[in-house]
């Protein structure tokens, strides 16, 4: 049976005078919540990498091993170090929370071959296909699609909370389209089939443009 996923709560970010505290939730699995305040220092690196970082528990201060336990695998996943809250007065005010990034972005996936029927493709990020994809494959990915080819099976890009994606193919004819769960039975002329087109999202509608005409950033 899958575990489910900690809520945002369980770690959670904060500004104080010396820099930026994480806090954690203790309640949760240890081990989970240092890899989900991971998760969320890769995602706001830039920024947290301007800051002195600081742990605690939300409800107390951590004890040396969950203190050594936490740094050890932060500095290892991140190569950024943590100071434990421990040797500092608590702040008496805390800023709001840092806010979470729109979408934390997975590595481009690169596939050269071609789909053929009931095969499908799925990635978490970008995918880059230089190839084709045939009546009945399926290409599903969390980020942009961009086919050196052509598309006549099924092709779904971005999620509900991730809408700046687009499509791009060389040949566009796809069985179904979707661009962050949203669908379209948008009829495909015959210039759309024959040269490249980008597929993006406005006002939450799919646009299809032909190559010339480009989508909005």
């Amino acid at each position: 049976m899958p575990r489910t996923s900690l809520p945002d709560h369980s770690v959670i970010f904060k500004g104080i005078e010396q820099g930026i505290l994480i806090l954690l939730d203790k309640s949760f699995d240890y081990e989970r919540i240092i890899k989900k305040a991971i998760q969320k220092i890769k995602a706001n690196k830039k920024f947290l990498s301007e800051n002195a970082l600081f742990i605690t528990g939300t409800d107390g201060p951590l004890d040396p091993d969950e203190i050594g336990m936490a740094r050890k695998m932060i500095r290892d996943k991140t190569k950024m170090e943590v100071l434990p809250m421990n040797n500092w007065e608590a702040p008496s005010e805390i800023s709001e929370p840092i806010p979470e990034p729109i979408h934390e972005t997975a590595p481009p996936t690169f596939v050269r071959n071609n789909l053929r029927a009931g095969q499908e493709l799925q990635c978490d990020g970008d995918l880059i296909l230089f190839g084709d994809a045939h009546p009945g494959s399926k290409i599903i990915a969390g980020g942009s699609v961009i086919v050196f080819g052509k598309v006549y099976g099924e092709i779904h890009a971005g999620q509900p909370d991730h809408k700046k994606v687009y499509i791009a193919a060389e040949i566009f004819d796809p069985i179904r389209l979707s661009i962050a769960g949203v669908t379209t039975d948008q009829f495909l002329d015959s210039q759309c089939k024959k040269n490249w087109v980008y597929v993006q999202l406005q006002q939450d509608k799919i646009a299809i443009f032909p190559k010339e005409d480009g989508p909005n950033e």
